[in-house]
């Protein structure tokens, strides 16, 4: 929460997807702001199974807001 902070220190928050390749090793960011996310793999498909699809707020500024419906949502 923002009271962790220092008040130099902005404060924002928001959901951010991140991955791994080597079982949490290590992670590596993907986006900010994001609103849901999925593993894009379905069984008996012809695609790689190393897809995440996503939605987020590309212009995501300031706290997430969260419950109320949003036009401004990208799918990646």
């Amino acid at each position: 929460m923002c009271e962790d902070f220092n008040d130099d220190e902005p404060c924002s928050i928001y959901k951010e997807l991140y991955y791994s390749t080597d079982f949490g090793i290590t992670w590596s960011h993907l986006l900010k702001y994001v609103v849901d996310f999925e593993w894009g793999y379905r069984k008996n498909a012809n695609f790689s199974k190393n897809r995440i699809i996503a939605s987020y707020e590309s212009n995501g500024v300031g706290h997430q807001s969260y419950g109320s419906f949003k036009h401004e949502i990208d799918l990646t």
